[in-house]
């Protein structure tokens, strides 16, 4: 074998034997971006206040709010078929073109004492630097509506306050509640729900139906 084709063997094996710093680099880069990826993809978003509010809920994931709270109806009477109230999660019906809104359909249109609603846990959340609760309401123009309902919050001293929710159209409506105005309850360090009440007492239609969207505690 000549003297050349023989180094060159040798050249053309050490030359594949030494690592190129680009493609290392390279490499590594892909690895660390990976890595990054993957960690944005697993990572748990918590609860966080933004722009000086809380979300408690935007109805666009069923049944579970952004405090991981249950969101569910409830009944007075259960075992009484002649009330009841029944939750829905739609897109037909929402603001804007994305995302959901909570159907609620009630009926306390009862021979019988009658109330039911809405119970959203609110997970021992500290809202006591917060000023309002504030929601969107709506009510369907075609099975009829309440322009009146209640709505209670009740902390973990059991404690339960309440407010009133008037004047409500077939048009989204912005409505915003003080705290203060929650007769009944002082103390907001520790808060257990958010509940929506419909009495046959206090509506001015005994069975119908009423949309809710972004509810959340502001400053």
């Amino acid at each position: 074998m000549s003297r050349i084709p023989l180094l060159l063997l040798i050249f053309v094996f050490i030359y594949s034997c030494t690592p190129i710093n680009d493609a290392v680099i390279f490499n590594n880069d892909i690895k660390e971006s990976r890595e990054v990826v993957a960690k944005k993809k697993t990572e748990k978003r918590k609860p966080e206040i933004i722009k000086n509010e809380l979300m408690v809920d935007t109805f666009d994931k069923k049944n579970v709010n952004a405090l991981k709270g249950n969101v569910n109806p409830w009944d007075f009477k259960p075992e009484d078929n002649t009330q009841s109230c029944k939750i829905r999660y739609t897109k037909e019906v929402r603001m804007g073109d994305k995302g959901s809104s909570l159907k609620v359909m009630y009926d306390v249109d009862s021979p019988n004492q009658a109330f039911n609603g809405v119970y959203i846990e609110l997970k021992d959340s500290d809202i006591s630097s917060f000023n309002n609760i504030v929601f969107y309401v709506k009510g369907d123009p075609d099975k009829g509506f309440t322009s009146v309902f209640k709505v209670e919050l009740k902390n973990n001293v059991d404690q339960t306050g309440y407010a009133y929710v008037r004047g409500v159209t077939d048009e989204w409506q912005k409505i915003v509640i003080s705290l203060d105005d929650f007769r009944g309850l002082s103390d907001f360090t520790s808060m257990k729900e958010f509940t929506i009440v419909f009495a046959d007492t206090d509506v001015t239609q005994k069975e119908g139906i009423i949309y809710f969207e972004d509810l959340y505690f502001s400053k």
